[in-house]
């Protein structure tokens, strides 16, 4: 009886730290993919280094200080969650089984692709991002379970030797154009608002191109287009008093 609760008792928790793990790879793909959207000049971010992104984000301890530059732990070295350790205190998952595999973004298949083309032949650039389809795979490979001594633990066969890998995929299709925020001048950032909103307002090509009129203010309704800028566009701003700071807190 014993020889069956035993590795019973042992393999319950196992097996929810695996779906834990199944749980973080979906979360760090589909971070891979949103941080895609917004990087400069429509690529991805450099795969290696977005990998060790990941790692301290989803794996890093709560109390740990965010750092934008942070130091790369050698790879065979354990994450610092005890969630990810077996009952013998062996990871269960190291740094060197994170991966992150080839990712970019390519053109919107099927209907979306068609309807891209058909936007692209209008002036402008809209959308800016022809190729807004992008695919993310994580990969784990977590540590067949071992005894204190490192020695594959054979009573829980086939967990000694099982080889487990864990994939997870994300697929986002989206073009964050106004990443660059509303823009400004006679040449805006192709990626603001304002570069993109030109691209449906035929008028804008007027903008500064017209010959100015003074028109008397006393002369009914006409005085009023004398402050009427033809082609003239501007992005509405969030009003100041929503970038008030919080209230702190008591």
């Amino acid at each position: 009886m014993g020889a069956v609760l035993v590795p019973l008792f042992l393999l319950v928790p196992v097996l929810a730290k695996y779906v834990h793990l199944q749980h973080k790879g979906e979360q760090m793909a589909r971070a891979a993919a949103w941080e895609a959207t917004v990087h400069k000049d429509y690529g991805v971010p450099q795969r290696a280094q977005m990998q060790q992104q990941l790692l301290i984000r989803h794996f890093a301890p709560a109390e740990e200080p965010i750092n934008s530059r942070p130091t790369a732990p050698p790879a065979n070295s354990p994450l610092p969650d005890v969630f990810l350790n077996t009952f013998s205190n062996q990871p269960l998952l190291r740094r060197a089984d994170v991966r992150l595999q080839p990712y970019g973004n390519t053109g919107a298949p099927g209907v979306m692709d068609d309807v891209f083309e058909m936007l692209e032949k209008a002036p402008g650039e809209f959308p800016p991002n022809s190729n807004g389809l992008i695919r993310t795979r994580i990969q784990l490979n977590p540590q067949n379970l071992r005894t204190s001594d490192g020695r594959p633990a054979a009573y829980l066969a086939p967990f000694d030797n099982i080889n487990l890998q864990m994939q997870s995929h994300q697929v986002l299709l989206t073009d964050p154009w106004n990443a660059a925020g509303g823009g400004k001048g006679r040449s805006p950032h192709e990626r603001s608002v304002l570069a993109q909103v030109r691209s449906l307002v035929p008028t804008s090509y007027l903008d500064g191109k017209l010959p100015e009129v003074n028109i008397p203010d006393v002369i009914p309704v006409l005085g009023v287009l004398d402050e009427l800028d033809i082609g003239h566009i501007e992005p509405d701003v969030v009003p100041k008093n929503r970038l008030e700071r919080y209230a702190p807190r008591p």
